[in-house]
């Protein structure tokens, strides 16, 4: 993280902390570290959904400075992802959500006469891309995250991010409570309808005619095909902006105590306003200090960028926080990439099938949060 170096710099520390890689590939060399007791990293960047898993495990320690110093200033949802069983345990950095990129070059129909609506469906965005007849013929439509660079090619944690705010959009969810879930909903009507729409998306002559069978559509591929002018529309994060439900900074339980206290020291001067402002001057992020969201500069460079505290304070979506959150994760990607590249799989009764083992994994996992 580029933050440490100048701490590093000011304090003469050598604070080390885990970049946050690709989301899978990261909980994967984390978990193996945690799992032998390694003392390093001393501070780990962590996807605020692994909070309830590392805690459960006792790889991490509770932030009782952070506590105690109070959390007024942050924004709320982060916090919420952090906390297990009433003790904060990650200290809540930057958050991020999902936004709709799309080109103000193309003429008809992103003119000013012709304005985006402020509320979209999914129905505005087809209309859209099919009344687009300019000269230059799109390679791509409408772009999303599906798959990534693993061997052998297949889904990540992008698609079960995209795929839960369209299910959102239609009214559904996968569980009854993302903060505390003990019930699986994800077999729904709105799970069919959000299902159909994004299959025929990838179907011939869909707006996302592309082979994720075949191909990387991951958040730095799509970034590289927008940028090469090939789509009208991408989803992607806010911090794309200038280049997750968020992420966080947690201590190695595995640490000494002397470099704990060093630790926390390094995150509390991360949590502070003007860091975190200038975290978002230099890269974008969407942070969780709520009066970086009133920078005039800050706003004045990056005109959306206030928009995204009502957006995270009043529209974020969870995914569910679960000690076992992994083979969670893992069987809703397996799932719906086989309903999304297969036609022949009836919606409803994979789906069916997928509620059942979800039920399983959160039946058979370690008790949640209280």
């Amino acid at each position: 993280m580029h933050l440490s170096r100048p701490y590093n710099s000011i304090n003469g520390c050598g604070i080390s902390v885990s970049p946050p890689h690709e989301t899978d590939s990261l909980h994967e060399q984390l978990t193996q570290a945690l799992q032998n007791q390694r003392p390093d990293p001393d501070i780990m960047s962590l996807d605020v959904i692994w909070t309830d898993e590392f805690v459960s495990n006792g790889w991490i320690v509770p932030l009782k400075e952070l506590a105690a110093e109070g959390l007024n200033n942050y924004l709320q949802p982060p916090i919420q992802s952090s906390t297990y069983q009433g003790q904060i345990y990650v200290a809540p950095f930057r958050t991020d959500v999902g936004v709709m990129y799309y080109r103000t070059d193309l003429g008809f129909p992103l003119s000013p006469s012709n304005p985006i609506p402020q509320v979209w469906t999914w129905d505005d965005l087809e209309r859209m891309v099919r009344s687009y007849n300019g000269p230059d013929l799109l390679q791509y439509s409408y772009l999303w995250q599906s798959t990534d660079q693993q061997q052998p090619l297949g889904p990540y944690e992008g698609l079960v991010c995209d795929f839960l705010e369209v299910l959102s959009s239609y009214g559904g969810s996968v569980v009854d409570d993302p903060h505390n879930p003990k019930r699986v909903t994800i077999s729904s009507s709105a799970a069919i309808e959000a299902l159909q729409k994004m299959r025929s998306w990838l179907s011939p002559g869909g707006i996302s005619h592309f082979n994720f069978t075949t191909s990387v559509y991951d958040e730095d591929s799509t970034v590289n095909m927008w940028e090469g002018g090939n789509a009208m529309f991408m989803r992607n994060w806010a911090t794309y902006i200038a280049n997750s439900n968020g992420w966080g900074l947690a201590i190695n339980a595995f640490s000494s105590q002397e470099k704990r206290d060093a630790a926390w020291n390094f995150i509390n001067w991360m949590l502070r306003e003007d860091v975190q402002t200038f975290a978002a001057i230099d890269a974008s992020f969407t942070m969780t200090h709520m009066n970086v969201y009133k920078n005039k500069y800050l706003n004045a460079q990056n005109p959306f960028y206030n928009r995204i505290y009502d957006i995270v304070s009043n529209y974020s979506q969870s995914r569910p926080q679960l000690p076992n959150y992994q083979p969670f994760s893992l069987a809703i990607q397996k799932q719906i990439y086989q309903i999304l590249t297969d036609p022949s799989p009836d919606i409803g009764g994979s789906l069916n099938t997928l509620q059942k083992t979800l039920q399983d994994i959160i039946d058979n996992g370690k008790k949640g949060r209280k």
